[in-house]
């Protein structure tokens, strides 16, 4: 079953972003004064913080990528890390004394 971790997911994309960003030698200001973007958003974007799905797909056009790769294979969350999340935490006994 497949399965993602939003919080992962935006983390990572951010990450990716960055690193093309800097790949690209582009710097926040750019991102600003050539492509639109506000300051503030270029920061939270990279830092992981959410977004809408017209700003991934500017992001996908600044940076000349299929949207597709930009979040390929991020977040995605396994069978076991699945089932580790969805069962409970065993809950400690107390010691008697």
């Amino acid at each position: 079953m497949l399965r993602y971790d939003y919080e992962q997911f935006r983390i990572a994309l951010g990450q990716r972003i960055k690193q093309l960003r800097k790949e690209r030698k582009l710097t926040h200001r750019a991102l600003v004064s050539e492509y639109g973007f506000h300051m503030t958003q270029v920061a939270r974007i990279e830092r992981g913080e959410a977004f809408s799905v017209p700003t991934l797909l500017r992001l996908a056009e600044t940076f000349q990528v299929p949207v597709g790769q930009l979040i390929e294979g991020i977040g995605e969350v396994s069978d076991e890390e699945a089932n580790a999340q969805a069962e409970p935490s065993p809950k400690k006994k107390k010691s008697q004394s």
